[in-house]
């Protein structure tokens, strides 16, 4: 991610959201705040209470990390609702990790690692214009209740039964980001696959 904001000549993070922080995260996090500083983090930490011990040191040092280059790091809870410029972001359930943001008329749900199967959960969903979520199999339950207009899988390959979903669904438009690269959007031009920043 790094080459690629320094590529668009971005040398600033205004804000950043973690939604399922763990130890071998941080690294990756370490790397993207050297390069270029984020003002805002909002980290959620979701370690295993035995991890704790061991996460509790690297959890500190990467917001000393964040606090050296003049940023602030923030915890954000279940349910709270952050004002970000002209976005909304709340976090609708922390395990698993289920991020909502709001702009532009569009709502986004972002749906992390352990979520795919986890259908006793279903309810908490809302329906949204863009789904976003780790590649991971994903029910049909849950697809049809979201409903998106848009999706995308950070991932190089995604699970054949939830790719052949999709297959079933063409009005839906799918973006994959090891095959596609970085996926940008903006209210002018909508989405955009960036070929030369894959995942």
């Amino acid at each position: 991610m790094l080459p690629f904001l320094k590529q668009q000549g971005i040398n600033q993070v205004d804000w950043a959201i973690a939604p399922r922080l763990q130890t071998s995260d941080t690294e990756s996090w370490n790397q993207m705040i050297a390069g270029i500083p984020i003002r805002l983090f909002y980290p959620i930490p979701s370690v295993k209470p035995q991890a704790i011990a061991e996460f509790t040191p690297v959890y500190r040092a990467l917001r000393k990390q964040i606090e050296a280059h003049h940023g602030i790091a923030l915890h954000l809870s279940s349910r709270q609702k952050i004002q970000l410029g002209g976005m909304t972001a709340q976090m609708i359930s922390n395990d698993p990790a289920v991020l909502q943001i709001q702009t532009y008329q569009q709502t986004w749900l972002f749906l992390n690692r352990g979520y795919g199967n986890r259908d006793r959960a279903l309810s908490r969903l809302p329906q949204a214009d863009v789904l976003w979520w780790s590649g991971e199999t994903l029910s049909s339950e849950l697809l049809e209740r979201v409903q998106p207009k848009v999706a995308i899988a950070s991932a190089r390959s995604i699970p054949v039964e939830t790719q052949t979903w999709f297959k079933a669904h063409p009005a839906i438009t799918f973006y994959q980001t090891g095959e596609d690269g970085a996926i940008q959007w903006t209210p002018q031009q909508g989405f955009k696959a960036t070929l030369e920043a894959r995942l």
